[in-house]
């Protein structure tokens, strides 16, 4: 089922001279804003291509697990910062 999405609000400024030009009170939507260009994108913003990360599966002692993740969240943000200090 497609995704339902809501047109944004228009500026009450926009809608008082679209009224005024028409002359009869009536607003048109479509005609006051491009919808493409209110349209969002969905998901995190593309990333610069030297901060691209690389997925990749690594096997790790339970306990050194268990002693990153109580950090709480961002836990595999600082293993990467371990990482890069080690070979540095």
């Amino acid at each position: 089922m497609p995704k339902k999405t809501r047109k944004p609000p228009v500026p009450e400024a926009v809608i008082q001279q679209h009224i005024a030009e028409d002359g009869e009170g009536e607003f048109n939507f479509d005609r006051a804003m491009s919808w493409g260009q209110y349209r969002r994108s969905v998901g995190r913003p593309s990333l610069d291509p030297s901060q691209v990360k690389q997925r990749i599966t690594i096997r790790l002692d339970q306990d050194v697990l268990s002693k990153l993740r109580a950090t709480g969240p961002g836990w595999q943000t600082r293993i990467n910062e371990i990482l890069r200090k080690a070979v540095a």
